[in-house]
């Protein structure tokens, strides 16, 4: 049978624990590793002289360490030590590992691995099964389905491991990995044979700060609110800390405001930018060009509820006017057109409502919605050598609902 070479990193904070059980695991496998790097993650414990003790005794593992947060926060701290061991990996790894510190391996878990991968040229990524202590028993670590392969024991073929682009330093990545995988045509498989015994559960250092993270985890990776719930309030119960509780429901909630937000704004002002990034480039080369963006009226007057909203046109407004005035010597025109209330599906919503209908119909002075091409002769005089003269110029195309107060007509 073909051996591959087995290239393993272990990130370790204050592992001293549990760390030299994992290393007597895995240099008792009866497929030895290639390699063995231990990243000592500004441990302040013995991890470090644990890990050199096994380093002089056996020549695969290499040490090294680096200075880090003390604070355990679930995804990035790990991977960022991850990737300092990753360093030291050379090109002709065939198989490369990220395991925990904490584990206990059966004697044939690499040769398994190393069956599997030699079985199937598209298996990408592989491992075993997680089992935590529960009395005097080992149960399976039941957070996940036993097909998906948890974050302590991944190993990776190095070509899928080249196509995930590595590994992400923020918390979910691994689950990333997997869905990452799985779109490049890899395979991932679990052999529920492999029992691995984890000496530390899942999350039992982290603090709330991790907790947080973890909730805004899953609101990043559309668990909903009610799994959210039940998820977290388990874990709780299980921590006997209420605390968990609420520190995934912050996260949650956190994540949820600030997708919101990052959404309107990305939308509206960095594709802005981009695009009048694009055009100004072959602009330049003739010497000559028009643009327009497009703003709203809500970057000069606004309403209830809109203030990312208006925040963003505004910020179109002015963001074009510096162009404007960076691209005058080249006769590039860049100028803005500021419609009032539009039909358009995207505004379905308030016409049929009648309250929000009636008022958007009467705030402008020509008491009526714009149709969709009474926009166009704004944009082809801005765009034509009649508006030649015309730029850093936000042009009100809203039937005049700035200019006029409509609250009172004395039917003149």
């Amino acid at each position: 049978m073909q051996e591959l070479n087995f290239h393993i990193v272990i990130p370790a904070h204050n592992e001293a624990q549990f760390l030299g059980e994992t290393l007597s695991s895995l240099v008792s496998q009866t497929h030895k590793p290639k390699q063995l790097v231990i990243v000592n993650d500004n441990s302040t414990d013995q991890t470090l002289s644990i890990a050199e003790t096994f380093s002089k005794d056996y020549s695969f593992i290499t040490v090294v360490s680096r200075k880090s947060s003390a604070e355990h926060l679930p995804g990035s701290k790990v991977i960022s030590a991850f990737n300092v061991g990753l360093k030291l990996v050379p090109n002709d790894a065939d198989i490369i590992c990220k395991f925990d510190a904490d584990l206990i391996f059966p004697s044939t878990y690499l040769e398994t691995l190393n069956n599997l991968f030699i079985s199937d040229t598209r298996i990408g990524m592989a491992s075993g099964n997680l089992y935590v202590k529960e009395v005097d028993s080992w149960v399976y670590e039941a957070i996940a389905d036993k097909n998906h392969i948890r974050g302590p024991i991944k190993a990776y073929r190095k070509n899928c491991f080249k196509d995930i682009g590595g590994l992400k330093t923020s918390i979910g990545w691994d689950t990333v990995d997997v869905l990452l995988a799985k779109y490049h045509n890899w395979k991932t498989i679990t052999d529920t044979s492999l029992k691995v015994k984890h000496l530390k559960p899942t999350g039992a250092t982290y603090s709330n700060k991790g907790y947080e993270k973890q909730g805004e985890a899953m609101y990043k990776m559309d668990y909903g609110f009610v799994i959210t719930c039940i998820a977290s309030l388990k874990i709780a119960i299980k921590r006997s800390k209420l605390s968990v509780f609420v520190e995934y429901l912050k996260g949650y909630f956190n994540a949820k405001n600030k997708s919101s937000f990052d959404k309107v704004i990305s939308l509206n002002l960095k594709a802005t930018f981009n695009v009048l990034q694009a055009s100004v480039k072959k602009m330049k080369l003739n010497n000559k060009g028009s643009i327009i963006a497009f703003s709203s009226i809500r970057g000069s007057v606004v309403e209830p509820g809109q203030s990312v909203y208006a925040a963003s046109k505004a910020g179109t407004e002015k963001l074009v006017n510096t162009l404007a005035a960076e691209m005058a010597q080249y006769n590039i025109r860049v100028n803005t057109i500021s419609p009032g209330p539009v039909m358009t599906p995207l505004t379905d919503q308030l016409r049929n409502d009648k309250l929000w209908n009636e008022a958007y119909t009467t705030k402008p002075a020509l008491q009526r919605w714009a149709q969709p091409n009474e926009l166009a002769g704004g944009i082809i005089y801005l765009l034509s050598d009649a508006s030649s003269y015309v730029t850093a110029t936000n042009l009100t195309i809203d039937g005049g609902w700035i200019n006029v107060d409509g609250r009172f007509n004395p039917n003149i």
